[in-house]
């Protein structure tokens, strides 16, 4: 008896180390500032403003936010802070997008095309001078060549949003994602035939259409990350996904993530971190199907050691959306971005903005 009593307690003794040695390798996310969005556009302009938050992107090297805010979606300004601090040298932008950022989506509609550069949405707006000009529809990226913006439709346009080039493709490429440090992107490719799809491939080009004999298997969703080194896909069955990354020079597997609901990525720009949006699932009685739901969690993943650094649960804003006929009260998370060094998260929503410190565990440093 006394044996199985010692043995019990050996094993709790033993479950409670593990539980406390995995909790002591989790790190936190450390707050930097917190400040409310109308006490800084009042200071700069004596203008108050109550604005939702739809688009928030860190400057190339880290040291500038942009914000995107407005009452609704269709009535938006553009200011751009420090991040060191935000409360001087505010700007704003004389300009209305507008922009929206959906969730379960990695599409960007912030894109610093230099350090002077910005695309948001379709307008190219250059700070130096506070000029504008507005692109074609479509998405655009940027691209480390002479004429650096590249469109989805393949096309290369200047500074002043004139069309200079363009790359011959087929009618069937889609762009997925580009590397600015390497001059790639990443392209799917579709065979359709009688309304279906028979064939479908991804594969990377560079700046000059030539094509890096490198694929992956066909994902929904697909980002560079670590300056272009790899490619990190969403992968799996619905409502089991994963995420995993693969070197482009050698087409090695270099990490994959445990299993999650439903997934969305965001990678540092630099760094080997990656934030996962996880979402739950909700049952639509219209289709009688499975839906996605509400966002769950994000989570902080390094590449380099396979580890989950920190998770957090966003807050939640209310947005009007839709026109002036036409609008819709939602419900979202804050919008949030990565730093490209990978080592701070900037959210934003109901009018404030949050900028915290990523600290890893003990476990977690690499």
């Amino acid at each position: 008896m006394r044996t199985h009593i010692k043995f019990g307690v050996q094993l709790l003794f033993l479950l409670f180390g593990m539980v406390s040695s995995n909790a002591g390798a989790r790190g936190h996310l450390r707050q930097i500032w917190k400040l409310r969005l109308g006490d800084i556009i009042q200071n700069a302009d004596s203008k108050p403003t109550a604005a939702s938050i739809f688009g928030l992107s860190f400057s190339p090297d880290g040291q500038r936010i942009l914000v995107v805010y407005g009452p609704t979606w269709k009535e938006e300004s553009v200011i751009i802070l420090r991040t060191a601090d935000p409360k001087t040298n505010v700007r704003r932008l004389g300009i209305n997008p507008p922009s929206y950022e959906y969730e379960a989506s990695s599409n960007r509609s912030i894109v610093w095309a230099t350090p002077e550069h910005i695309i948001v949405n379709r307008s190219l707006l250059n700070l130096s001078n506070g000029s504008s000009c507005t692109l074609p529809p479509g998405g655009y990226d940027l691209l480390s060549v002479p004429n650096q913006i590249i469109g989805n439709d393949l096309k290369y346009y200047d500074l002043n949003c004139q069309c200079v080039g363009q790359i011959d493709h087929s009618d069937s490429w889609h762009i997925i994602d580009v590397s600015a440090e390497r001059s790639v992107f990443f392209v799917r490719q579709e065979v359709i035939r009688d309304k279906r799809l028979v064939q479908a491939d991804n594969f990377a080009i560079d700046a000059k259409g030539q094509t890096i004999p490198f694929k992956v298997p066909i994902v929904p969703v697909s980002r560079f990350a670590q300056s272009g080194k790899t490619i990190c896909a969403v992968q799996g069955r619905r409502w089991n996904w994963n995420v995993a990354c693969w070197d482009i020079d050698t087409g090695k597997e270099v990490a994959v993530s445990r299993k999650y609901n439903n997934l969305d990525i965001q990678p540092a720009l630099y760094a080997p971190r990656i934030v996962l949006s996880n979402y739950g699932r909700t049952f639509d009685f219209i289709n009688l199907r499975w839906a996605v739901g509400s966002l769950r969690k994000r989570i902080i993943w390094d590449i380099q050691t396979g580890q989950e650094i920190v998770s957090w649960q966003p807050k939640i804003e209310e947005t009007i959306i839709g026109t002036s006929e036409f609008r819709q009260v939602v419900r979202k998370p804050y919008r949030f971005a990565i730093s490209p060094d990978g080592e701070y998260i900037i959210e934003g929503g109901a009018g404030e903005l949050i900028l915290r410190k990523i600290e890893p565990g003990q476990l977690g440093r690499h």
